[in-house]
């Protein structure tokens, strides 16, 4: 298996193709605007299917390709329960105007934290990490030894908390469960700017030092 990362959309969010050669299946992490198109390309280079896109969190930077990559590919969409609304109503929840349209999605699995998911390509656990919005996840790939974990931390930073459904006191949980739960091998594949691992955050991360 590999993962494949892809930049796209005028904020610059990290969106990751995992494919399994050998099953010809892959899983989409987040799906942010105008990747659709280098995600197509990707699995053709591939020859394979996608299975399922899963969103860490529903800001619109992370979900605005997230219905029309269900509509090509068929591919089931999963989200947490508590991050839905952003979902179904995107342009409600933008912050800013944007000048492009966002097609609502409906999602297929509405997650809650502690699920572990068997898909053909591989299996995924799923920690709830609420702080940066209510219903963040992080998908944690031991198979791979990593995990995709949006935008709740950040190479030497962590996700901000002054957006609507934002929760500093639930980040600081959230921050610690990752760093308390996954092995410090594990790498973690970020929502924006470079991957880092868990290890590396423990150590040299400013805001994690009270954790």
């Amino acid at each position: 298996m590999k993962v494949i990362p892809v930049v796209a959309g005028i904020l610059e969010t990290n969106c990751f193709l995992v494919v399994n050669e050998e099953t010809k299946t892959a899983l989409l992490f987040d799906a942010p605007p105008q990747c659709k198109s280098i995600i197509m390309s990707k699995l053709a280079e591939e020859d394979c299917t996608l299975e399922a896109i899963l969103l860490t969190h529903t800001h619109w930077d992370h979900t605005a390709d997230a219905n029309p990559l269900k509509q090509e590919t068929g591919a089931k969409v999963y989200v947490h329960s508590a991050d839905y609304y952003r979902l179904r109503e995107p342009m409600k929840h933008t912050i800013f105007e944007l000048d492009f349209n966002i097609e609502p999605c409906e999602a297929d699995v509405l997650l809650q934290g502690g699920e572990t998911i068997q898909f053909r390509t591989t299996t995924l656990r799923v920690l709830h990490t609420p702080g940066h919005t209510e219903g963040s996840v992080a998908f944690v790939c031991d198979e791979l030894q990593c995990a995709f974990v949006g935008d709740t931390i950040f190479y030497l930073s962590v996700g901000r908390t002054d957006l609507p459904g934002g929760d500093e006191n639930l980040l600081q949980e959230s921050l610690g469960r990752i760093l308390n739960e996954l092995p410090e091998n594990y790498k973690l594949y970020v929502g924006h700017n470079q991957e880092t691992t868990v290890g590396f955050e423990k150590s040299y991360n400013p805001y994690l030092m009270l954790i």
